[in-house]
């Protein structure tokens, strides 16, 4: 990671143009899990993310899940938060891999890792709070046969579920496998490179007695537990591969948990956490360091752009 503190850059017209003569190729196709928007004036800022301010985001290499992901990503913090809260962690998923069991790690390349992911149809909606976004704003587009075929070109599998506006339409299920593992593209160091982080279903539970730490906040603790109970009455009603987004091996079968929970532990230990100052850029080898968001209220407004 780079970090470039530059008062200088006042827009996201200045913070672009840097970017383009820093990285070359900037790239405006998202297919991220998280809701973007383009901001107006730019063709490649857009904002980090649309969730809500309370909503924590996991550590995680953007789109790490496609077969060609980004290598290089920029944020940009165009208005940090004043509240506690709202920082981007940075993590070293190469010292992840490395900090590992040998069994653990070799259990993880034997199982290799299947996405399960669910996207709600914006004429219906979703009473999950889980589910990441629309199938709409995930392939930009309204029309369901598009938006299978880019799915489909992406390398994703596709179902649909409870349509009301034809053969395709209503929720969207991708599924794929991939590698839990990666080399750099340039120094051919082995780096846990994936989106389980993201994605396995005790995501959100995990990642909220960190920020319950980390903010020394109650509320996170309260989050953990309920995300914990509103995940196992899912799993127990509908099963694994009906919740909002899951992950499992190759097989279908599950990660054994243990090595869930040293995952997570070891992507604690190589997580850093540094405040927003305004108008500081950061520059992300995207093939080793991933990013986080912490939970944050009141206004922020941090903007990111990638490449390949």
């Amino acid at each position: 990671a780079e970090y470039m503190g530059s008062g200088a850059l006042a827009t996201p017209q200045d913070f672009e143009t840097v970017a383009a003569e820093l990285e070359p190729g900037l790239e405006q196709t998202y297919l991220g899990t998280s809701p973007r928007k383009l901001v107006p004036g730019t063709r490649f800022i857009h904002t980090a993310s649309e969730f809500p301010g309370w909503r924590l985001i996991p550590g995680h290499c953007e789109m790490s899940f496609l077969k060609n992901p980004p290598q290089r990503q920029f944020f940009y913090a165009h208005v940090p938060n004043e509240s506690p809260g709202g920082e981007t962690p940075l993590i070293d998923y190469r010292q992840v891999w490395r900090e590992l069991r040998p069994e653990t790690r070799q259990r993880f390349l034997d199982g290799k890792i299947r996405y399960v992911r669910h996207y709600f149809d914006e004429r219906i909606g979703s009473w999950n709070p889980l589910h990441m976004k629309s199938w709409q704003a995930m392939f930009n587009t309204t029309d369901a046969a598009t938006a299978e075929r880019k799915a489909q070109d992406a390398g994703f599998t596709v179902h649909w579920y409870g349509s009301q506006f034809g053969s395709a339409s209503g929720l969207m299920k991708l599924t794929h496998v991939m590698e839990t593992m990666r080399h750099h593209p340039e120094t051919g160091e082995e780096v846990w490179f994936n989106h389980m982080n993201v994605l396995h279903s005790r995501s959100t539970e995990l990642e909220a007695a960190f920020s319950a730490q980390h903010l020394r906040s109650w509320r996170y603790v309260i989050l953990h537990y309920i995300f914990r109970g509103l995940i196992a009455a899912q799993r127990a009603l509908y099963g694994a591969d009906a919740l909002g987004h899951h992950v499992t091996r190759a097989d279908g079968e599950e990660f054994p948990e243990a090595d869930v929970l040293e995952l997570w532990q070891a992507v604690w230990r190589n997580t850093r956490v540094a405040p927003h100052e305004q108008y500081d850029v950061v520059l992300l080898d995207n093939a080793r360091v991933g990013h986080a968001r912490q939970p944050y209220s009141g206004r922020r407004s941090i903007l990111t752009t990638w490449t390949n």
